[in-house]
């Protein structure tokens, strides 16, 4: 939700056009700027009115600006990069303008690659770890089952577990 105290905060630090003399408050559930005083003059209902409709302007651009970037994530321009890579032939990329000339390296004069660039952002990188979970069905060739993608504590776990299975199937065998 947009913080109205923030954005009344930023508005009348920028907003100067009102007499010090004229003392008002903020009315809260209405979002707008009301008169302190029951019977102010006429110059001080026609200024507070000026100040509601900039406020107004001023808050509906900034809710506006609020919707727009809801749901968003604002990334600095230094995390944006930018990388090419071959249409036909995907495991061929590069991350730099100098290095474009390597994707034409697999093709001749007179031919043409697509090339796709792809810009993007780098919003969080996380490091996880993976290993092989055994073929419990049959442990004797110590077939792989299913790759597992986890936490290193986790593919510890998983390794030594294959490892007992592999250990005990080994004992079964030999009696």
């Amino acid at each position: 939700m947009i913080d109205i105290e923030k954005e009344k905060s930023v508005f009348l630090g920028i907003y100067k056009y009102y007499p010090s003399a004229i003392k008002f408050t903020f009315d809260v559930e209405n979002e707008c700027f009301v008169l302190s005083k029951k019977n102010p003059l006429d110059h001080e209902v026609v200024t507070i009115s000026q100040m509601n409709q900039q406020w107004l302007a001023w808050l509906r651009r900034a809710k506006l600006e609020y919707e727009k970037l809801n749901g968003c994530v604002v990334v600095p321009k230094d995390q944006i990069s930018c990388f090419w890579q071959d249409s036909n032939e995907p495991e061929n990329f590069c991350n730099s303008l100098d290095n474009l000339d390597n994707l034409g390296d697999c093709i001749d004069l007179g031919d043409i690659m697509e090339i796709n660039k792809h810009i993007q952002a780098n919003i969080k990188t996380e490091k996880l770890y993976g290993t092989w979970a055994a073929d419990y069905g049959n442990p004797i060739d110590r077939s792989r089952s299913r790759f597992f993608v986890g936490t290193r504590g986790e593919c510890e776990a998983i390794i030594l577990e294959n490892e007992q299975v592999f250990e005990a199937a080994k004992e079964n065998h030999h009696e």
